[in-house]
């Protein structure tokens, strides 16, 4: 029993080992790629803006700008990951208005919305109040808008609506 209990052990060690070099690395990894990626996102936008007259070259740009912007979240989906399970995170609660946030990140998403000839509504309730994270919330709200843009067909609308119902 007691090699078996110090097998046991050991294995268990070499688990825990395992668990936190893969975390480390993708920490480190998600850290090291953040850089690039934002300089390229900030070029892209930069060729944008100056080729707006060409369209096909637009099109082009715009869709290598939206995939930059879906490796960014990846990468900042990684390192939250990573860090919650390092236990480095902790959730900054605080009381907010989640319509305004829904809204105003709508605003910022719409851009995406209109490249595929989508329309992009939303509804929302007067101060529905909540206590939370506000970038965990506004996280949450990008992907879920993304999905709903990527999934939608081209002409299609996509509605967010965000109202309260009881407490």
């Amino acid at each position: 029993l007691e090699r078996l209990s110090i097998s046991l052990n050991r294995m268990i060690e070499r688990l825990d080992a395992a668990f936190q070099h893969i975390n480390r690395f993708s920490a480190d990894a998600s850290h090291e790629l953040r850089t690039p990626l934002t300089i390229l996102q900030l070029e892209l936008e930069s060729i944008a803006q100056d080729h707006r007259r060409d369209a096909a070259l637009g099109d082009q740009i715009g869709s290598a700008l939206e995939e930059t912007h879906r490796m960014s979240r990846i990468v900042e989906s990684l390192l939250a990951i990573s860090r919650l399970d390092a236990g480095e995170v902790k959730m900054e609660k605080t009381r907010l208005d989640l319509g305004d946030l829904a809204k105003s990140t709508a605003d910022q998403m719409r851009l995406l919305a209109e490249e595929k000839s989508i329309r992009l509504r939303t509804h929302v309730a007067v101060s529905v109040q909540v206590e939370g994270d506000r970038t965990r919330l506004q996280q949450a709200i990008v992907n879920l808008i993304d999905n709903a843009i990527k999934y939608t067909q081209e002409g299609g609308t996509v509605e967010l609506r965000v109202g309260q119902e009881g407490n």
